[in-house]
């Protein structure tokens, strides 16, 4: 009775054994635990579980007492044989690419890869680099019976930074773009607030290097009831102390719901705003399991943005007066560079965005064509036609001057070979 007990036993192992699935073979430089240095050269490894298929990505911190909070998060992020892949060799992964991440010695990021039920995980540890630079500043919540400090938290500092960059972080829509826009001499540091006090280093190769930085509470991106502090910029040439924070009482909530135009949850969105054409005064939530968000705001005039993968990027603008907001997003599907390319032409997203006054306006033809490119207003009424002519195969730019209109949302449409496509653009004064 008991050997069959035990082979009993040993066929559950087996079976469980034969139909486990997901990610596999996850490393950093060959390894699954390691420290890294800035601007070390990262080579990234992994197996699919099945060739073709996706991987979501998260990125935690595990901080002492709080444990894991989580960062960012991405679904489908990586995808077997997509872009970001440099291997030719199916179901498996494999990408180079310069280290741009810091943290301090109480901070553990955790990479970890999800396909399926199964995930894979990668810890980092960070060597910080002498420095006599740094910033030094207290944290605080407001509330009904006065200021009380933030008991924990983490303080996000990008390094040789504009606002600008804020705002191409919050457009990017894919892994890819992300990376793009962080990888180019830049450095993504994080540090610990404690207590309502915060003391991080900077790294002092470059003389009045430029900074921004906001704190995070371990709720903020999740499930937030106040208002996030703007971001700040400054030049740190030393130590720079008395760079506080508060996290205000909301004036209002804006709140709603983003599907699909098939009338499909979506989930993997992130729904950021800017208020009063103030770029450092963004704020971005994670859009829930079943696609609804919430984001307690201040009075003013704010444009909102959603991102997720596999969609185009959404933007519209609303005016909060002290009662909450409530609109649903829907985000239309992503046309596929094998698409775009069958129709002959490609229309590219306008730069900057949000513009003011002026924003450029790219795309590419196949082939010698007429083309006809057009603006309208939200209401579909048009403003004015940019191109209605011949033009020669390849790339073409023009400029959009929007000095003589009103700050909103704006459509620009691209019609060539019998096709057409839209994308929205903001114009923010």
């Amino acid at each position: 009775m008991r050997r069959i007990f035990v082979k009993f036993l040993i066929l559950i192992v087996l079976l469980f054994v034969s139909f486990s699935y997901g990610v596999s073979n996850f490393t950093i430089n060959g390894e699954t635990e390691l420290n890294i240095n800035p601007k070390d050269s990262l080579e990234i490894k992994f197996d699919f579980e099945t060739i073709g298929s996706s991987v979501d990505i998260m990125v935690l911190a595990y901080l002492p007492v709080v444990g894991e909070l989580e960062l960012y998060r991405m679904n489908n992020a990586i995808i077997d044989g997509g872009v970001m892949d440099e291997t030719d060799a199916d179901g498996a992964f494999e990408k180079h690419l310069t280290n741009f991440i810091s943290a301090n010695d109480d901070i553990t990021f955790i990479v970890r890869l999800i396909e399926g039920e199964t995930s894979a995980d990668v810890s980092c540890n960070f060597n910080i680099p002498e420095s006599s630079f740094s910033i030094s500043g207290s944290v605080h919540e407001e509330s009904e019976y006065g200021n009380t400090p933030l008991v924990f938290g983490v303080l996000p500092i990008l390094y040789n930074a504009d606002a600008n960059l804020i705002l191409e972080l919050v457009a990017s829509s894919s892994l890819e773009e992300i990376l793009e826009v962080l990888g180019n001499d830049r450095l993504f540091i994080i540090d610990t607030i404690f207590m309502g006090s915060y003391s991080t280093y900077i790294p002092d190769d470059i003389e009045n290097v430029s900074i921004i930085l906001s704190p995070k509470s371990p709720t903020e991106f999740t499930a937030p009831t106040l208002v996030s502090p703007d971001w700040k910029y400054l030049e740190v040439n030393g130590e720079v102390d008395g760079v506080d924070f508060l996290y205000q009482l909301p004036d209002a909530f804006f709140n709603g719901t983003v599907k699909n135009n098939d009338g499909e949850i979506v989930s993997n969105g992130i729904v950021s705003t800017v208020r009063n054409g103030n770029i450092l005064s963004t704020a971005s939530v994670k859009v829930n399991s079943e696609g609804g968000f919430s984001i307690p705001l201040l009075n003013g005039s704010y444009i909102y943005n959603c991102i997720a993968n596999g969609y185009n990027p959404y933007q519209n603008v609303f005016i909060l007066t002290g009662t909450d907001y409530y609109n649903d997003i829907v985000l239309d599907k992503t046309v596929s560079i094998d698409e775009q390319i069958a129709e002959n032409f490609k229309l590219y997203q306008n730069y900057p965005n949000p513009f003011n006054p002026s924003s450029t306006i790219g795309f590419h033809l196949e082939k010698r064509g007429s083309v006809k490119l057009s603006i309208f207003n939200e209401n579909g009424e048009l403003v004015t036609s940019l191109v209605d002519r011949d033009l020669s195969r390849g790339e073409h730019e023009v400029e959009f001057d929007g000095t003589n209109l009103n700050s909103g949302v704006y459509f620009y449409k691209l019609s060539f070979d019998g096709n057409t496509i839209t994308k929205r653009m903001v114009l923010l004064k």
